[in-house]
């Protein structure tokens, strides 16, 4: 498939002059010989010269990471550029047609961004789509489910590809070995949601004597991995392309592709599980060293077990899959058997609904998060956050930015309470009094704008598990069906192994229930481990939908999920736009502990305000990734869709679309 653009003009309102970008996209990913990126250049005799090398060097101080993508021989691109000196006509007639070449020659229209010149928009804050779109923490991922998109698939087909392509080039996140949750809008106008429920689940046979013995890694961490049977039960009711048509791709990517800066940055990390494991170590290192950003990682035995699962999906669960499966937890110390595998199953879940203002609000039940988002959103409703976020920059203050902490500390309270319904008695009493309005209303009474309150006035009747890691990915076609997909391994690299045999990374998740310390006479919690259970999650996207506009988020970041997407709504509320709000400093607060984890690049004055205000504030590290959140706008513009998709910068995200 190639997919022919035609000419896209740029020009400066302070000058006829113009840039004609011809640009040529294959979507052959993979053809050999790659091409490299090219520019010709062809100048006017009265214009300014312009040589190859200047250009390149300002596409490159203004998207240096994309541009290294793009020179990548997994992007063949193609470009045709000529400066003009007088494009007057031809503005007449391309107007409107910023299509693919924003993202390389965005450093023409830098001058006339708005926002916080310091957050400086990636490809994906420029550009604009009409069909559809795919938003992950992978650019090649997003790329592998806009694809599926061009070829005729639909927004399921797009993100179930692109979360097994996450799961090979970030590994350290998500994969097969793993589970995780979808949140799904039906196609065209109809509000038809579901929600899938794919997390692991315990082992019939697993203790909370035996995960705590475990120490939450370990082969004895690991939960029957449902990944699988959530892609291909989903694919089932909603996909559109034949399930094979998903794996090619990604079956290539598995046998090379350069190893990001992320994935450097982990397994640098975790140096010492990478080195002590067969698996992992047979991946990630060459000659005894671990591998280097742009090293080509080559991952064959997960590739082969693509192509069982490509064609013979039920496998992993009753066949010769599920025995390599078995075997490799085993050998290992788990307890994880072939019944455990057979009887697992995908669960389809009622969709919680809500509103916040205009908006009707659609998120995933228990055992995931969203609910507490549901909560911030209806104390968010009392204030108006314009009004507030103006007045207390013109005093001077961040009062809007304590409002914030405030409410997540509310919202975050009752996380202690919360578990997989199935075996959560009372679950539906639990779920109305955190969504309702009442309990915003008694929120907003307590919350002093001024102030902190003393920890115990927030609610909190008993600690949460805190969570980690994650995926998400986001995906909507020409029809408007919408699927949200988050998934993960749960702590980097989950459990520490990967099978030599069949290159699977195994989840940790049965860290994620609540463990007592040994011999402790601690009572029941919640979210404590039974056989057959499924830890509760910190997952929650959100779907937020109105005549004629639809917002989409999820994010990656284990605990601090739900507050991130709470910022985000929030900022896109106090004024900002979808990038403006994504890539705003990101602060955390969960209750427990009571400290406000905030981004190492937060302003002193900030810093020093909240403080001011009660508030023990902790900055992160340079480098680290607080948490990543993808989002999806589309909306009607004078009767067209228009369709804009972030993907946040933090994990090296960018969104693509058509």
């Amino acid at each position: 498939m190639k997919l022919e653009y035609g000419p896209v003009v740029f020009w400066r309102t302070w000058s006829k002059r113009c840039i004609l970008c011809l640009p040529h996209l294959s979507l052959h990913l993979f053809q050999k010989p790659p091409y490299l990126l090219k520019f010709l250049w062809r100048v006017d005799w009265n214009s300014r010269h312009w040589t190859q090398d200047e250009v390149g060097h300002k596409i490159k101080g203004y998207f240096g990471r994309t541009c290294m993508h793009l020179r990548s021989p997994m992007y063949p691109l193609l470009f045709q550029v000529i400066l003009i000196n007088d494009c007057s006509g031809l503005q007449k007639t391309m107007q409107g047609r910023l299509k693919l070449c924003a993202s390389l020659l965005g450093f023409l229209l830098a001058p006339v961004l708005k926002g916080d010149p310091s957050r400086n928009p990636g490809p994906g804050a420029l550009e604009v789509y009409s069909n559809g779109a795919c938003s992950t923490e992978v650019p090649l991922c997003s790329r592998i489910g806009v694809k599926k998109l061009v070829e005729g698939g639909n927004a399921m087909d797009a993100a179930i590809a692109s979360a097994i392509c996450v799961g090979i080039i970030n590994s350290f996140s998500s994969g097969i070995g793993g589970g995780g949750f979808m949140l799904i809008k039906g196609p065209g106008t109809s509000n038809a949601f579901d929600m899938i429920d794919f997390r692991e689940v315990a082992p019939k046979n697993l203790s909370a004597d035996k995960l705590s013995e475990a120490g939450g890694t370990g082969a004895l961490s690991i939960g029957v991995p449902g990944e699988i049977q959530g892609l291909y039960e989903a694919h089932k009711k909603y996909g559109r392309l034949p399930w094979r048509d998903l794996f090619p791709e990604n079956i290539e990517v598995s046998r090379g592709f350069p190893a990001s800066n992320q994935l450097v940055k982990r397994i640098n990390k975790l140096k010492d599980y990478i080195i002590s494991d067969p698996g992992l170590r047979e991946i990630y290192t060459r000659n005894g060293e671990l591998l280097r950003e742009g090293e080509t990682v080559v991952r064959e035995n997960y590739a082969r077990t693509l192509e069982i699962i490509m064609d013979h999906p039920e496998s992993f669960y009753m066949g010769h899959l599920a025995d390599l499966v078995v075997k490799a937890v085993r050998e290992r110390g788990g307890i994880l058997d072939k019944k455990d595998l057979e009887e697992y199953r995908a669960v389809y879940r009622d969709v919680l609904e809500g509103r916040y203002r205009d908006y009707k609000v659609y998120t995933t039940g228990l055992p995931t998060s969203g609910l507490l988002v549901l909560k911030a959103l209806n104390i968010f409703e009392k204030y108006d956050l314009r009004k507030l976020k103006a007045d207390s920059l013109k005093s001077g203050g961040f009062n809007h930015i304590h409002l914030l902490i405030e409410v997540f500390k509310f919202a975050m309270a009752g996380r202690g309470e919360l578990a997989d319904p199935a075996f959560l008695p009372g679950w539906e009493e639990i779920v109305y009094e955190t969504v309702s309005k009442d309990a915003a209303e008694e929120a907003y009474h307590k919350i002093n704008l001024g102030r902190v309150l003393d920890t115990k006035e927030y609610g909190m009747k008993r600690k949460g598990v805190e969570d980690h890691g994650t995926t998400h990915i986001n995906a909507i076609d020409k029809d408007d069906m919408v699927v949200l997909l988050t998934s993960t391994v749960n702590l980097e690299f989950g459990a520490k192994f990967m099978d030599p045999r069949t290159g699977i990374i195994f989840n940790n998740t049965m860290s994620d229930f609540y463990i007592p310390y040994p011999n402790s006479a601690q009572e029941k919690h919640a979210n404590a481990v039974e056989g057959g259970k499924r830890p509760f999650s910190s997952i929650a996207p959100v779907v937020l939908l109105k005549e004629d506009e639809l917002l989409a988020l999820g994010a990656a970041g284990g605990i601090r999920i739900p507050t991130s997407i709470m910022s985000t709504i929030f900022h896109l509320s106090a004024g900002e736009n979808l990038w403006e709000a994504i890539t705003e400093t990101r602060i955390h607060n969960q209750l427990f502990p009571d400290i406000t984890f905030v981004e190492y690049n937060i302003p002193k004055d900030l810093e020093k305000y909240l403080t001011s205000t009660g508030h023990r504030v902790e900055r992160s590290l340079q480098n680290t990734v607080f948490t990543s959140v993808q989002g999806i706008l589309s909306r009607k513009v004078g009767g067209n869709k228009v369709i804009h998709a972030v993907s946040d910068p933090r994990k090296g995200g960018e969104a693509f679309g058509y």
